[in-house]
């Protein structure tokens, strides 16, 4: 995918592999998202998405913010595991090469006290550290800092 005149994002998938060794546990993927900046790479994250898996999924979706150079990778299986990933330039570095990632777990309502027609917020965009969600016709924004996922083992279902 092409964002603008210089960013280019391309996945490379890899195979699904099962961290402590069991069918049923916890898994990781080889797969790469990698950034490039007018051909020179500036950032590489995990994807959810491998050859190996036969989960049934969206594609991901991107939310790219030309001002602010920042670009939001949004991932889905079997709609029940999510990740969001942010790769970000920020408005204080003048070099291109220097981009960091974050990984983000979106804000979740408690399934136990929903109707079943409630949703989570919806993803309307990033802007300035934050994720825009839109929930019950409102928009809010979370600052990426406060939901950092640092644990990239997941699991289906």
């Amino acid at each position: 995918m092409q964002f603008g005149e210089h960013l280019v994002l391309k996945l490379e998938l890899g195979k699904l592999v099962h961290v402590n060794g069991h069918a049923s546990g916890p898994m990781r993927t080889k797969s790469r998202y990698r950034l490039f900046w007018n051909g020179k790479q500036v950032g590489e994250a995990e994807s959810l998405f491998s050859t190996t898996a036969g989960y049934d999924s969206p594609g991901p979706r991107f939310y790219y913010n030309a001002e602010r150079q920042s670009l939001l990778v949004f991932e889905e299986l079997e709609w029940t595991t999510k990740r969001c990933i942010v790769f970000d330039k920020g408005l204080e570095s003048t070099s291109p090469e220097k981009w960091t990632v974050k990984y983000v777990q979106p804000p979740s309502r408690s399934r136990a006290y929903l109707s079943p027609n409630t949703e989570d917020g919806r993803i309307r965009g990033i802007d300035s550290g934050k994720l825009y969600l839109e929930m019950d016709e409102l928009l809010y924004a979370f600052p990426f800092d406060d939901f950092l996922e640092t644990k990239l083992d997941f699991t289906v279902g």
